[in-house]
């Protein structure tokens, strides 16, 4: 058993293969010789295959793109209903994130706010009570001076 190679009576470019027993005669356009690791569209000169140029390479290789996406069309797929809610669900996550953010920086500053008014008010107290003692000697010494 062997294998036969065939190329199109027209073209001459390799389009199949058999396994046939030892003592088959070779008809047109095939070989015995494998085609496989020449370059494709590999082609049939006598009889061996002849590697393909690179232009007829890069013409077999789109001409190949072209016929597979004829057969094979691309659809745009819509989203399932779960992958809409998926998404919405997506959405609100980020909006609560974002509000989140906003609220965050609103405690901070607040927090910020409330410390400085603290201690604003309790630094004045300490300040009215050292000046009351300082109040009270001053008319003390006035009403000394008054009565002298």
């Amino acid at each position: 058993m062997k294998g036969v190679y065939r190329a199109d009576a027209k073209t001459h470019i390799f389009v199949s293969s058999d396994i046939v027993p030892d003592d088959y005669v070779l008809k047109a356009n095939e070989s015995f010789e494998n085609p496989t690791g020449k370059v494709s569209p590999a082609k049939l000169q006598g009889a061996g295959w002849v590697d393909a140029t690179p232009e007829e390479h890069e013409a077999y290789l789109k001409q190949q793109e072209e016929e597979f996406l004829a057969q094979h069309p691309t659809q745009v797929q819509q989203p399932d209903r779960g992958d809409q809610a998926l998404n919405l669900l997506g959405q609100q996550i980020a909006k609560m994130q974002q509000q989140q953010t906003t609220l965050m920086q609103s405690v901070n500053a607040l927090g910020q706010t409330v410390t400085k008014a603290t201690v604003s008010s309790a630094a004045q107290p300490a300040n009215s009570q050292s000046a009351a003692p300082a109040q009270s000697a001053a008319s003390a010494q006035t009403s000394a001076q008054a009565q002298a």
